[in-house]
Parts: structure tokens; C-alpha cells; sequence
């Protein structure tokens, strides 16, 4: 009887313990499962970052004849950006730039340029140019750091992953609300401005 009642509780203690091992483990697992949803829930945030960060842009100048003014815009991901919109200041009250449906991978110069459907020597409109690719400026293309006279408020964009961000004039990066984007789009609709 003493035999079976030490056996008795042998089995009890070991039950206990392997109910206490199986607590410990599940505790452990669930760690574990929240620390590996945290890395995964990190690794997609700078996935969805990674080409919005290789989008900048500046004023420059184009150097040829004359120094030509525009805006600089650098596409430096594997993918194009669409509904690229940037928000400038100083080019006689025009103060947005639609660029182009998309800009592909590369460095584009937008020229703010007399309108070409005005007739004579006096052009006094001017209008937004369409992208072109900085190697084709004639003269080359330098950064307009010096010139207070335009500024670059921040520009808009659109990732591959259907993703919106905006970079404002300081350089930060930050995803921006659709509303955002829908707002310099209906801007665009009433505006003049190409």
C-alpha cells in the first residue's frame, strides 16, 4: 500500500511537472510568435518604403545659352513612380507641376519655359515643359541651391504597390493620405497650369 501511494504521487509530481513544462512552452512559443509577427510587420513597412526612398527632388538650372530654371526630379528605384505632382514656389504664381503620368527610373529636368503657342519676341507666358531626361539638357543641369527665387515645397507620387507618399521641403519622407493626392488632382483639373 505504502508502494502505491509513493507511486501515486510520483505520477502526480510528474504530471504536475509536465503541466508546468507545457505552460513554460507556451509561454515561450507565444514570444516567440510575437516577436517573429513584429520583424514581419517591420520587413513589410521598409518593403513598402523602399522605392519611396529613392525618390528626391530640387530646383535646377539648365546651363546652356541661357540659365533655364525647373525642377529636377530623381527616380532612383528599379520601378516608375506615377502621379508625380510637385509643389513649387517663385515661377510667377504657378505653382504646381503635374509631371508626366509617370516618371521611369533616372533623373528628369521639367523646364519652365516660354509657351510655345504664343506668337513674337515678347513671350510672357510660360508653361511647363514635358520631363526629359537630364543627359539630354543641352549644357547639363546643376542644382539650384543658391537660388532663393524658386523654391521646392515637397512632391507627390505614387509607388509600384499602389502606395502614395509625399517628401516635403526638408527631405522627410512620409506616406500620404489618398485624399491628399485626390486634392492636387482636382487642384489640377480647375488650374492652368500644365
Amino acid at each position: 500500500m505504502l508502494v502505491n501511494s509513493i507511486g501515486d504521487a510520483v505520477s502526480c509530481l510528474c504530471s504536475i511537472g509536465a503541466l508546468g513544462a507545457a505552460i513554460w512552452a507556451g509561454t515561450v512559443a507565444k514570444r516567440c510568435y510575437d516577436l517573429e509577427t513584429c520583424r514581419d510587420r517591420e520587413r513589410r513597412a521598409e518593403e513598402a518604403r523602399s522605392q519611396a526612398v529613392g525618390i528626391s527632388a530640387w530646383i535646377g538650372l539648365a546651363n546652356g545659352l541661357w540659365q533655364r530654371p525647373g525642377v529636377v526630379i530623381r527616380n532612383g528605384s528599379r520601378e516608375p513612380i506615377y502621379a508625380v505632382t510637385a509643389m513649387v514656389s517663385g515661377f510667377e504664381g504657378k505653382t504646381e507641376i503635374d509631371a508626366q503620368v509617370f516618371i521611369p527610373p533616372g533623373q528628369f529636368f521639367i523646364e519652365w519655359k516660354p509657351d510655345p503657342k504664343e506668337k513674337g519676341d515678347e513671350k510672357k507666358t510660360f508653361v511647363w515643359d514635358f520631363a526629359k531626361p537630364v543627359s539630354d539638357v543641352e549644357g547639363g543641369v546643376r542644382a539650384a541651391a543658391q537660388a532663393k527665387r524658386w523654391t521646392l515645397g515637397s512632391i507627390q507620387f505614387r509607388d509600384c504597390r499602389g502606395a502614395y507618399w509625399r517628401r516635403d521641403a526638408s527631405g522627410l519622407l512620409m506616406k500620404a493620405d489618398k485624399r491628399e493626392q485626390g486634392i492636387a488632382a482636382r487642384s489640377r483639373e480647375t488650374s492652368p497650369v500644365r
